[in-house]
């Protein structure tokens, strides 16, 4: 993809406003980057909840690690409106963010989270989900 249609693409995403299909109440209107902040802050939140309130260390620094990186790999993406690896970086994000659904679904099955603290979080990953998905397919479509 030529370099001046990437950023028209990146700056398309940055400037939005509007929700995608959103039901958490903490993404909701707000642009990518954004989504990505608040959702790395509700990672490091959940991690928090969890040694706290479920006495569980195993898996949880992984967990904020992973979610630590996406927001990293989103911000370098989209600050960086020249990067020439923009389609690698966005699969990179794409490849930590369902690793973060797994270990969602993983402690929603053993307990650690209930049928609403999971639903709510993972509601959030995978809007990411479909927010990269629909960034790689526009940068592959426009290749």
């Amino acid at each position: 993809m030529k370099k001046r249609a990437l950023r028209v693409l990146i700056c398309i995403y940055k400037d939005e406003k509007v929700s995608y299909n959103t039901k958490g109440e903490d993404m909701k209107n707000t642009n990518p980057l954004e989504k990505a902040k608040k959702f790395a802050s509700r990672i490091l939140k959940l991690s928090t909840y969890i040694k706290k309130e479920k006495n569980l260390e195993e898996g949880v620094s992984l967990l904020v690690e992973t979610g630590l990186k996406l927001g990293a790999s989103l911000s370098f993406a989209f600050e960086n409106e020249f990067n020439e690896y923009i389609f690698e970086t966005l699969q990179k994000a794409l490849e930590l963010a369902i690793s973060i659904s797994f270990y969602l679904e993983v402690f929603f099955a053993i307990g650690i989270l209930n049928d609403k603290e999971f639903s709510s979080i993972n509601a959030d990953c995978a809007e990411l989900v479909a927010i990269i998905s629909e960034l790689l397919k526009s940068i592959h479509e426009g290749a």
